[in-house]
């Protein structure tokens, strides 16, 4: 039981380390800014949001303080979605569905 209590936060140290290891450019760039076959506009866009109201990154399910404290975000659907770390838009992107759920399920708000 230890071992496997160890390899399980050993996953996700691994994981959370390997998702935030990349570092935003300075070039002012926030990540992707809208999904090309979106046809929102900003008005109609609303900031995701977790159960208590925080700023959530859909990625590596951490809140985020603010706007200003993401490194990115991505509209989907309507919806914007904020990031904590460079690495997280470009895996968002190549998958939304799989985040959005991973939201909605019950055993990711216990993280």
């Amino acid at each position: 039981m230890k071992i496997g209590t160890m390899m399980f936060a050993a996953l996700c140290a691994a994981m959370w380390l390997g998702g935030c290891s990349k570092k935003a450019d300075d070039s002012g760039a926030t990540g992707a800014e809208t999904s090309s076959n979106q046809s929102v506009t900003p008005a109609e866009v609303t900031a995701y949001r977790d159960e208590a109201g925080h700023l959530f990154c859909p990625v590596m399910q951490v809140e985020i303080a603010s706007e200003g404290d993401a490194v990115g975000h991505y509209d989907y659907e309507g919806v914007r979605y904020y990031f904590c770390c460079a690495a997280c838009p470009d895996r968002f992107q190549a998958d939304p569905d799989k985040y959005i759920t991973m939201l909605k399920s019950p055993e990711s708000a216990a993280h």
